[in-house]
């Protein structure tokens, strides 16, 4: 694989860390507290990967996250819009799958949003 994960590790202080899941040719994303935009740089390197057949899709792990902003779902949506629906999102909580639906419209974005129980 010609790629490294350093080269995607967020420049900031966010809390998030980057993963690669070779079987599934996946770059896996796993944010911190907060989705925001101090993430978009990661984002758009890995979409870069994606794009580039480096990689087949993102998923982004929503275990630790607690707050999603707007400009987190404006992230989201960017990105799926770049990469045809070729993004996951898994271990969403009840209160942030009601967050990113209310926020985000099903014709624009429709990730599969997995949740804890």
């Amino acid at each position: 694989m010609v790629y490294s994960e350093e080269s995607i590790q967020p420049r900031q202080t966010t809390g998030a860390s980057l993963n690669v899941d070779d079987r599934d040719s996946a770059i896996i994303i796993i944010v911190g507290q907060d989705l925001d935009l101090r993430l978009l740089d990661m984002f758009l390197q890995a979409v870069g990967c994606v794009q580039r057949g480096i990689i087949s899709r993102i998923v982004v792990d929503l275990n630790k996250t607690r707050r999603i902003f707007d400009s987190g779902v404006a992230m989201l949506m960017l990105i799926n819009g770049r990469l045809s629906g070729r993004i996951r999102i898994i271990n969403c909580n009840p209160d942030l799958k009601s967050r990113l639906t209310r926020g985000l419209s099903s014709a624009m974005f429709n990730p599969e949003l997995a949740c804890r129980k």
